[in-house]
């Protein structure tokens, strides 16, 4: 019996592995075609007129303080012209995640159960699908500038915790931890502020509680000092000061109080039309808790205690969250700049129904049979983004013909300005549509000064 039991068990995880894999293959595939898009021009616009450095200092000065997102989009900007695709960046973005998750999991669950390293592979690449399944709007994972900014500081913070949890001393270790952590406090400030107050509460814990081995009490402090460094040199920079004159002035206690209220609508804008992926989340988790579980394990009345105690905690969390943006913009702003919350939802509910499987007696075959069928939600998403691909292709067709278009006009040394045809537009499009919305619009000046065109342009008919 415990023979098939395994055997079972290898088919799901492989046949979860599988799906899993197939989904993330359309999201790559989708990202060979993806393009610089809107502001993504303006970043390059600076880096080609003013240089790798100096466009940072002016961002830094005159809008922004997001230094270390700026760092990755200008690396990705400056190599573009030789590779006009954002498909490395997508690539090395997605291993980062999975190899910072499979870290800390082989560092946070160091007993042995069966299947070990096929699980460590399994769940990292769920809780990645499912955190792009559940985030507001999956364009913002493709839009570089947004990208860089809240997915690439929540990959750079995994790394950093990933080498925080490590054993290893070595000089190499210490830098990655540093520069992971300047980056990701730097990256965005919603984020930065969650992680330093993350970091000062895992500090405390090892200063108070001690539990935790010795050789993470250096390497929190140091990641904590220098995480907080980045943050107040992004927060205090000149140019946020200039950004934040464009919102109204806030209250700290009127946005503590709409921070409040917001929360109905974040959590409803995350879960609406998403519990099946949350189910799916859960339904694996409780599953590899199962298999990590033995009589000594068992203990229902934590479980439900913590659970008690967690959802409220969690709600006050995202309240925290929330009130960044609230009291900066006088609102909630965009959703794509609450990507983080979507992550931590993914890892709550991970975190909470592994211990349903580790420590209750819910049946591993019922939870085994129910992951199978749950691992056919990621075949029909990739069915989904290969049909919306599909009308996305024919959209950056239409982008690369503009492009060829403009460098045409610019060798025939054409000045004033020109008017081109309109982007095949179609509602199924993956990334943030690149189509010029006003005469003289903002971006457009973006594209002319970043290929250098020496004239302007717009499009058919511009909408208003």
């Amino acid at each position: 019996m415990d023979k098939a039991n395994k055997s079972f068990d290898r088919f799901s995880f492989s046949f979860l592995l599988f799906s899993g894999i197939v989904y993330l293959f359309f999201v790559l595939l989708a990202a060979y075609s993806n393009r610089l898009a809107a502001d993504d021009y303006c970043f390059k616009a600076d880096v080609v007129e003013y240089g790798f450095f100096q466009s940072l200092k002016i961002y830094y000065i005159t809008w922004q303080g997001r230094f270390g997102a700026h760092i990755i989009i200008n690396t990705v900007v400056f190599f573009y012209d030789s590779f006009p695709s954002l498909f490395v960046y997508a690539v090395l973005l997605v291993g980062l995640y999975l190899y910072a998750i499979h870290r800390i999991l082989k560092n946070l669950l160091t007993f042995s159960f069966a299947h070990r390293g096929l699980v460590f592979w399994v769940v990292s690449l769920l809780l990645f699908n499912i955190f792009l399944l559940t985030i507001y709007d999956l364009r913002a994972f493709y839009w570089l500038n947004v990208s860089a900014m809240y997915f690439g500081g929540i990959a750079f913070a995994l790394l950093g915790i990933s080498e925080l949890l490590s054993a290893s001393k070595s000089i190499f270790s210490y830098f990655i931890l540093v520069l992971s952590f300047v980056i990701a406090g730097s990256s965005a400030e919603n984020f930065g502020l969650i992680l330093n107050l993350l970091l000062l509460l895992f500090l405390a814990y090892q200063t108070f509680y001690q539990k935790i081995n010795t050789y993470t009490y250096p390497k929190t402090m140091i990641a904590f000092v220098f995480c907080f460094i980045a943050f107040l040199l992004m927060v205090f920079a000149e140019g946020n000061q200039v950004r934040r004159s464009s919102f109204p002035d806030t209250n700290v206690f009127y946005a503590a109080y709409r921070s409040v209220k917001y929360l109905y609508y974040t959590i409803l804008a995350l879960v609406a039309q998403r519990t099946i992926f949350f189910f799916v989340l859960s339904i694996a988790m409780i599953y590899v808790g199962t298999l990590c579980r033995n009589e000594k394990t068992i203990n229902e009345a934590w479980v439900v205690k913590v659970i008690c105690v967690a959802i409220p905690l969690f709600l006050c969390f995202l309240v925290a969250c929330i009130f960044p943006n609230v009291y900066a913009m006088g609102g909630i702003g965009e959703y794509r700049s609450l990507a983080h919350i979507a992550f931590y939802f993914v890892v709550f509910i991970a975190t909470i129904s592994f211990l349903i499987g580790y420590k209750t007696y819910f049946p591993q075959s019922l939870s085994r049979l129910l992951t199978v069928i749950g691992s056919l939600t990621f075949l029909i998403m990739a069915n989904d983004m290969r049909i919306n691909l599909h009308y996305t292709k024919q959209h950056i067709a239409s982008e690369d013909a503009r492009i060829a278009e403009l460098l045409r006009l610019k060798k025939a040394r054409t000045t004033g300005t020109v008017e081109l045809k309109r982007l095949y537009y179609t509602p199924y499009n993956i990334f943030i549509t690149n189509e010029i919305t006003a005469n003289g619009a903002y971006s457009s000046r973006c594209i002319s000064r970043a290929m250098n065109l020496g004239f302007s342009f717009t499009v058919e008919n511009p909408t208003k």
